[in-house]
Formats: C-alpha cells, structure tokens, sequence
C-alpha cells in the first residue's frame, strides 16, 4: 500500500517580525488537532520535525504525540539541531523516511490544511500526470 508523510517544520523560539508571522506556540493546539481528525483521504503519516529552540519544555512539547494515531496514519516526532531552518528540517525527514513513503508533502508549522482528501488530490494529480514530479500550493482563501 502507499503511503503519504506529511512532514511539519516545527521551530517554537522567536520568529522574525514581518509576514504576519505568529508564534507556533500560540496554535500547536489547534494544529495538533487537525492533524488528528482531517480526513486526508490517502494513508498519510504526519511527521513533526522540531528544530530545537532551546527551551526544553517546547523542545519536548510534541513528544506525548509520539506514536499516536490520526484519522488516516500516525504521528512521528523528530528533534534536530536547528541547521538549515525549514530546509533542513525536510531534508531531515526525506533522508531518514524516504524508504517507508511514496509521497512527501513539506509544510511550515504555521500552515493549516483542513480541506478533506487534500492529499488524496495531490496523489491523484500527481499520478494523473506522469511528466510532473513535485506539487507546490498557495494560500487559498475563499472569500478573496
């Protein structure tokens, strides 16, 4: 069976001013959350990768996820010198996970997807297309 990894670069330190930029910690909640109950609708494991902050209690935070189940997968946390910021953080994750998925889908701690089968979409698109090897989205907003 294929399989999806959602990989999220988590960093819970001070984000630099500019581009409405909030801090992680202020939603981790709600993202844990949806992790847990959207429907991705394609088998699909989200991995946290946590550049370390240097705050033991948020370099931690995630650990009690470790192994918990979601709707259509399961959680993996990983911890990382923060090196390479966001790009590390992937390359991180490909390097170490890229026998046990087919699919990878990279995004920022601040981003939520909650639109049902976004990834099954993405496969879908992805396999529809045999020329095409990555997929990059954008903001969507409804009431634009």
């Amino acid at each position: 069976m294929k399989k999806c990894a959602k990989v999220i670069c988590v960093w819970f330190g001070d984000k630099r001013p500019g581009n409405s930029n909030v801090n992680t910690i202020e939603i981790i909640d709600d993202m844990i959350d949806n992790e847990m109950t959207i429907d991705t609708g394609y088998p699909t494991d989200t991995i946290w990768v946590i550049n370390k902050c240097g705050n033991e209690l948020w370099d931690n935070y995630l650990d009690r996820y470790n192994g918990k189940s979601t709707l259509n997968g399961k959680m993996i946390v990983e911890k990382r010198k923060n090196s390479a910021l966001a790009f590390g953080a992937y390359l991180h994750a490909y390097k170490k996970y890229k026998k046990d998925y087919d699919y990878f889908w990279f995004c920022e701690d601040d981003v939520f997807l909650y639109r049902d089968n976004y990834v099954k979409e993405y496969v879908d698109y992805i396999e529809d297309h045999p020329f095409v090897s990555f997929l990059g989205i954008a903001p969507i907003v409804d009431d634009a």
